[in-house]
């Protein structure tokens, strides 16, 4: 062997070799993602039972609210899977505003949250589920003229002018208005047992002055998704809903 092939074939092994235990070197395992959803406004952070002032000249005073999400994917890395079919939590109430998921270590650009439930899960029978179950009879969320609320927004709008009061209570639902988004967020989880932060932020004033149109809070302050103006409210609040939210990191 010429000295010059010699020379080749040491520096192929030493390349062979390095590359080697930088495999060696990989971490394997699993970390987290954890997602909390909060609301806020332009003044900051609101929790249930806050009175929260929007932009549209009334002040809000949030009782309840419960939100179904679904399908929560995690993008990239090769693959793009399911990791939470179902979650029923209360955004802005601590202690019950957050999921957290395992997923192998990788690159990934994102995720994608259903709002409300797909048609095969609000075709669920509620009482087929254990009490601890999201869509299960003891959640409240069922409504047998309805199949499944995806939320319960409920409270008090007062307009800050005239001191006016409108009892607000949105229950929407039906298949049609199931919503989905793609939030994309390059992140990587590259050390086993890590958890990776975000918030999924949800802005008030954009419920009710979004894509879809202005929900007036004095005309059309409540839905039950009945058909015709009732349903109109309720298709504008999911839109609303979805465009409102976005996904911020936080570690």
């Amino acid at each position: 062997m010429s000295r010059k092939n010699l020379l080749i074939a040491i520096l192929a092994l030493v390349g062979l070799s390095i590359t080697s235990c930088e495999d060696d070197k990989k971490e394997t395992g699993t970390g987290n993602v954890e997602v909390s959803v909060v609301l806020k406004t332009d003044s900051g952070f609101v929790h249930i039972g806050d009175t929260a002032y929007l932009n549209n000249g009334y002040k809000l005073h949030l009782a309840l609210f419960r939100l179904y999400l679904s399908n929560v994917t995690l993008l990239g890395n090769g693959t793009s899977n399911i990791k939470e079919d179902v979650i029923l939590l209360s955004p802005g109430k601590l202690g019950d505003n957050q999921f957290t998921f395992s997923n192998n270590l990788g690159t990934f650009s994102g995720l994608q949250v259903g709002f409300g439930l797909d048609a095969t899960q609000n075709d669920s029978d509620p009482i087929s589920f254990d009490n601890t179950h999201p869509l299960a009879s003891y959640q409240g969320m069922y409504w047998d003229m309805l199949k499944y609320r995806f939320a319960k927004f409920e409270g008090m709008a007062i307009e800050t002018s005239t001191g006016n009061q409108s009892l607000v209570a949105y229950h929407p639902g039906r298949d049609s208005i199931y919503q989905t988004k793609v939030f994309n967020l390059p992140f990587n989880l590259n050390q086993a047992n890590q958890t990776k932060e975000f918030e999924l932020h949800i802005d008030l004033n954009k419920i009710f002055n979004g894509p879809a149109g202005i929900i007036d809070l004095a005309t059309e302050n409540q839905t039950h998704s009945n058909p015709g103006s009732d349903m109109e409210i309720a298709r504008k609040f999911m839109i609303n809903l979805a465009a409102a939210a976005t996904l911020i990191s936080k570690s």
